[in-house]
């Protein structure tokens, strides 16, 4: 997921979408809800982020954790 900080939204939607499918064809478990956010983000970083009135957009938080 980490490798996906280069590229734009939609691709990385993309990308997370063929993981899934190839998860989900080696019958690997898996949370349907996972996205970079949710995944690497720790929450109460996050909300330190929000209360700072740094851009709150999945986008940017995305790029945020990915650096």
């Amino acid at each position: 997921m980490s490798y996906l900080g280069a590229f734009n939204k939609s691709f990385r939607e993309q990308e997370i979408e063929k993981w899934m499918e190839l998860l989900t064809n080696e019958n690997i478990l898996f949370s349907k809800e996972v996205n970079i956010r949710t995944t690497l983000a720790d929450p109460i970083v996050v909300q330190s982020w929000n209360k700072a009135e740094l851009s709150s957009d999945d986008f940017t938080i995305e790029n945020a954790v990915i650096m």
